[in-house]
């Protein structure tokens, strides 16, 4: 717990402070887990309450920004994905189990919004350039159970849906209790740039060219 607290709060601050000292605009990447997961898709204007360690931590970097900069960027992100084989990423690591001719679990009571590692990279370019300041969520393009999601990619990718382990959230062994909901309300940033974020199933699409995949 204290090492976490020493790289995610103590360093970031001391970082921070020497941003503030030759006026930088800090671009700070925060989490859906400063709410406190009991609603589907929050938006900026619900009261963050973390129920998570992490959350805490987030939190009070974002408290600090905010405090001390008059221009920012904090952006709360959903669980990010990628689509190169063997990233590691949710789906791609699905794809590797049924490859592998393992199950895929998933839980059945808990709501996931990933969102694209380029849709991210995109979004923060475009908030930078036009010099947008402010506190903004960021997630994908719906929001699912695990199970669900995990269903459509078996279904996408032709796997029989008796692959996939349909199980709760409490049956996870996690160092913490997980949310209901990882996921937020992105529709004040899809309007601020208006753009639409990647679809699961183009990302399906781009993982099977990327293991080629007929």
């Amino acid at each position: 717990k204290y090492t976490s607290y020493l790289i995610n709060v103590e360093n970031t601050i001391k970082l921070l402070t020497r941003f503030e000292k030759i006026e930088v605009t800090p671009v700070y990447i925060s989490s859906d887990m400063v709410y406190d997961g009991k609603k589907k898709n929050p938006s900026e204007l619900d009261v963050p309450k973390p129920n998570t360690e992490y959350g805490r931590q987030k939190l009070l970097v974002e408290e600090y920004i905010r405090k001390k900069f008059a221009q920012y960027i904090i952006l709360r992100l959903t669980k990010t994905y990628g689509v190169e084989k063997g990233d590691k990423s949710i789906f791609t690591s699905w794809l590797d189990r049924l490859l592998a001719g393992e199950k895929i679990i998933g839980a059945y009571d808990s709501f996931i919004s990933p969102v694209y590692i380029y849709d991210v990279i995109e979004t923060l370019d475009a908030l930078m350039n036009a010099g947008y300041s402010g506190v903004y969520n960021f997630g994908g393009s719906e929001t699912l159970t695990v199970y669900k999601l995990a269903e459509r990619f078996a279904k996408f990718f032709h796997y029989d849906p008796l692959r996939i382990e349909k199980k709760s959230i409490r049956d996870f062994s996690f160092v913490e209790r997980r949310p209901k909901y990882n996921s937020v309300d992105s529709a004040k940033i899809n309007k601020l740039l208006r753009k639409d974020t990647v679809s699961y199933a183009d990302s399906f699409a781009m993982i099977k060219r990327n293991y080629g995949i007929n």
